[in-house]
């Protein structure tokens, strides 16, 4: 058992003695990502500065992959040492990447027809001991309308940016979030 679960565990118990009708594994679960979340974003804030990137590609990056990643899912590591680790480096590698990337429409259109056909192939990823078979219709349908707006926003920001610093993070968390529903695609068969 990790820290963090450990910290979960007895926070979960703590608020069960003070109201016993909750349920201590719902409450031990949203510790457990609530602590995830927050040890992300206390070791990114270090590191953005750090590695001297840019704070808004960053924050752009991580709310079109979070808009997808909740629709469609994708592949889960099983420790959770393990996907910090991962979501530091794709992340930040994310947004170091943004800087060098030169977007035109062509690019866009190309990374929204594969989304689609990502998206069409894999459907909705989860993990065997995570699955949401009953709302799988209802994510699918909210994950196309995710695709549109992130679609109409990304357009909107090439025409109106010049510079295209905010249209690369874009592309690049939705391409992110591609490559972790391709990876679950296989790896749940």
């Amino acid at each position: 058992m990790s820290i963090i679960d450990h910290t979960a565990e007895k926070l979960a118990y703590q608020i069960k003695k003070a109201s016993p009708n909750t349920d201590e594994q719902i409450v031990k679960y949203y510790y457990t990502r609530v602590l995830n979340h927050l040890i992300f974003y206390l070791m990114c804030i270090p590191l953005i500065i750090l590695l001297n990137l840019k704070v808004s590609s960053f924050i752009i990056i991580l709310i079109s992959y979070t808009l997808l990643r909740r629709c469609f899912g994708g592949s889960h590591l099983e420790s959770d040492i393990g996907c910090l680790i991962l979501s530091l480096v794709t992340m930040l590698g994310g947004t170091w990447v943004s800087n060098y990337i030169k977007p035109s429409i062509a690019l866009i259109i190309a990374i929204y027809m594969l989304t689609l056909a990502v998206i069409q192939w894999t459907g909705l990823v989860d993990s065997p001991k995570k699955r949401i078979v009953k709302l799988r219709a209802a994510f699918i349908r909210q994950g196309y309308f995710t695709i549109a707006c992130l679609g109409m926003i990304t357009f909107i920001l090439y025409s109106f940016d010049k510079t295209r610093a905010m249209t690369n993070p874009v592309l690049v968390g939705i391409v992110i979030e591609l490559v972790s529903l391709v990876i679950g695609k296989i790896r749940y068969r």
